[in-house]
């Protein structure tokens, strides 16, 4: 398999980057084990319907608003 260019580019402070971090994150997460419960913990909320719906609609403005949003950029990509 080849080797893209970005690849090449980018592997040098890539991998360096993922293992630094992975051996960091190693140490944070044992100190932070004993919260583990306490920061699991929930309260149990029951949803109503009426939020159910005012999230689903939420929803529906939002996607409607991205298909807008790139129907109104459509002439400067084209152009």
């Amino acid at each position: 398999m080849r080797n893209s260019g970005l690849l090449k580019l980018l592997a040098l402070y890539v991998i360096p980057a993922v293992v630094v971090l992975g051996i960091g994150g190693i140490f944070l997460i044992q100190e932070s084990a004993d919260d583990t419960e306490a920061s699991l913990a929930a309260e149990p909320h029951e949803e109503k319907l009426s939020e159910v719906f005012a999230s689903g609609i939420r929803v529906y403005i939002f996607v409607t608003a991205l298909i807008f949003l790139g129907a109104g950029f459509k002439p400067l990509i084209d152009a």
